[in-house]
């Protein structure tokens, strides 16, 4: 089973961004989130579309959610978030806990 690549990925990703209640930050941009995501990846080629089920493909669906503080710049955007997997796989390595992003201003 390849674990990495597939054929068929399905996502969702809901993100609700509100402001702190301190003026300061307002003023900078800075900002906090919550948000939750889902999704799965299945393989089609090389005959595999064979034994594809809706049923397997749904129930290997993986999820998350998490709540974080988004800080932009104009060099970069940087969030610091608190991720907890709500779904996952035996063989899957995900960890609970916080996540530091860096990527470029809109």
């Amino acid at each position: 089973m390849d674990f990495i690549g597939g054929d068929l990925a399905v996502t969702a990703f809901a993100d609700f961004s509100f402001d702190l209640p301190l003026r300061m930050f307002r003023e900078a941009g800075i900002h906090a989130h919550a948000f939750a995501c889902t999704g799965s990846l299945t393989k089609l080629t090389e005959n595999a579309h064979r034994e594809f089920s809706f049923q397997k493909f749904r129930d290997s669906f993986r999820s998350s959610a998490g709540f974080g503080i988004i800080v932009p710049t104009k060099l970069f955007r940087m969030e610091v978030n608190y991720c907890y997997i709500l779904k996952q796989h035996e063989h899957d390595r995900g960890k609970t806990g916080v996540q530091f992003s860096f990527s470029s201003p809109l």
